[in-house]
């Protein structure tokens, strides 16, 4: 089996994305979104992670992208500043060979040496797999929004989880 590398997304990694991206749209709840994003999204989504508090990883497998990690505003306005939700994917054939865990450390690690305070993660409340791959990285549960989204003719609830960077980085000295 080849070695998987995490590394800083390149724009030619962005097609990448959405193709990951449209997989979980299409196929699950992970993502609350009805389409795919298209062009105009992804020259959004390029330009707001051009800073230390958003960045952009991808893991590579045998020369391709088979997942990402990245953190991007929590809420638009400028006091929520100093928080960041967290997005971590991975094509489900890729499974079971610890591809998020390098990806959501790659990602808190970087964090840690940043201004932000807290990373917020907004999880579909039946996915507890993705609860409980928080959980182990010290996010904790800190509010259930129930019945307010609806996709696959479905209500879903929206589970908030949070990890203060401070108690990550003392967990983890080498940040």
């Amino acid at each position: 089996m080849s070695h998987v590398i995490i590394r800083p997304a390149k724009p030619a990694d962005y097609p990448d994305l959405l193709r990951i991206l449209g997989y979980y749209v299409t196929h699950s709840n992970a993502s609350w979104r009805y389409e795919t994003p298209g062009p105009v999204w992804l020259e959004q989504f390029a330009a707001a992670h051009q800073t230390p508090e958003h960045p952009v990883l991808v893991a590579e497998l045998a020369g391709q992208v088979v997942g990402y990690s990245c953190l991007s505003d929590f809420r638009s306005y400028e006091g929520y500043w100093p928080c960041a939700e967290n997005s971590v994917y991975v094509m489900p054939e890729y499974g079971n060979q610890q591809i998020g865990t390098k990806l959501m450390t790659a990602l808190l690690d970087l964090a840690a040496t940043t201004k932000l305070k807290k990373i917020i993660a907004a999880i579909d409340g039946d996915n507890e797999s993705s609860i409980r791959f928080h959980e182990r990285f010290g996010f904790t549960i800190c509010g259930k929004l129930k019945d307010i989204g609806f996709k696959n003719n479905q209500w879903l609830s929206l589970v908030l989880m949070e990890l203060d960077l401070s108690e990550y980085k003392h967990r983890n000295p080498d940040n």
